[in-house]
């Protein structure tokens, strides 16, 4: 522990193992912990099988024998604890796996599925959690979205700003998309009058079968600007595996937000689909949920009646804010 002999304390909120208490003690600081049991129990040992395996991760990643051994004894540990909670025993685990061993096979022939029914592209970049930083991989935003596409049965774009050039260049693999049976649903804004009339037509026109909407509160005129901003940056997708995936960041649907400029974004396809809450709800599931809720309740669609009235609050910017509008 660092700051022995501090009063600022450490909060580590967490089940730790039984002993843990004891030798805090000998290092001269002072544990304040509490029993738990039930749902709570299960809650906290669920969430340490995760502690336990992001570290039993990372020293599969180093290589280093005696620490791999150790994370693993402690993934055990908690995977046993869960296993008593459920009123399953250990011989119960092994009588399990040797069953689904002799069903479908263990893992000794290093077998990686790349696709059923047909090959599929190579993954433009890492498949884990990272950051996209577009200044740094130029084309690795564009090539990520495309693949999202290629992998997806569903899509949710919300951005709060638009230019042609994405769905220029995206022309085919939003065809092929939709040709397939894709859904696709976009919500852009007109916060501050940015985005031009005409780019709000052009997309509800450019891609036949395109679901697009407008953040604009039902209560409110066409002609007058929302109350409340709609600045959202998020693309989410449901993969034909059942499973979604998110890039969620700064990267408005947009030349400046997929090329031009400095943007960063997080993408996920794995801890996303993870519930939990104890609504069993994953923060994917949430996520569209609050997309569907908008999509209902806060947008309208883009139709002539709309357009016209947007185009009466709508001025041409300066050259200036043409500038701003254009680097959005």
């Amino acid at each position: 522990m660092s700051n022995k002999g501090s009063k600022i304390p450490i909060c580590y909120h967490k089940l730790v193992r039984d002993l843990i208490p004891s030798i805090i003690k000998q290092s001269n600081h002072d544990p304040h912990v509490r029993n738990i049991s039930g749902q709570e129990l299960t809650e906290a040992a669920n969430h340490k099988l995760l502690e336990e395996a992001y570290e039993l991760f990372s020293e599969v990643k180093s290589g280093n024998q005696a620490s791999v051994l150790k994370e693993s004894a402690d993934v055990l540990e908690i995977l046993l604890s869960l296993l008593k909670q459920h009123s399953l025993s250990y011989e119960d685990l092994i009588s399990e796996l040797r069953s689904r061993r002799k069903a479908r096979g263990g893992f000794d022939q290093g077998i990686f599925l790349e696709s059923v029914d047909g090959e599929t592209a190579a993954l433009p970049c890492k498949d884990w959690p990272h950051f996209v930083f577009t200044h740094l991989e130029f084309d690795s935003l564009l090539e990520l979205f495309k693949h999202e596409m290629e992998l997806s049965e569903k899509a949710w774009i919300a951005s709060a700003f638009y230019s042609p050039y994405v769905t220029n260049i995206l022309t085919s693999e939003f065809g092929k998309f939709i040709q397939r049976g894709g859904q696709a649903k976009v919500i852009l804004s007109t916060m501050g009058g940015l985005i031009k009339p005409e780019y709000l037509a052009h997309l509800r026109d450019f891609v036949p079968g395109l679901n697009l909407k407008v953040f604009h509160p039902p209560e409110t005129p066409f002609e007058l600007q929302p109350k409340k901003n709609f600045h959202v940056k998020s693309y989410i997708f449901k993969h034909r595996t059942g499973k979604g995936s998110v890039m969620i960041g700064s990267s408005n649907l947009s030349q400046g937000g997929f090329s031009d400029n400095i943007e960063w974004n997080y993408y996920t396809a794995g801890e996303i689909n993870l519930p939990f809450e104890e609504e069993c709800k994953s923060p994917w599931h949430r996520i569209v949920e609050e997309f569907e809720y908008l999509w209902d309740e806060e947008c309208v669609p883009v139709t002539d009646e709309f357009l016209s009235a947007y185009k009466t609050r709508y001025k041409e910017p300066s050259q200036e804010e043409s500038i701003l509008t254009t680097a959005r």
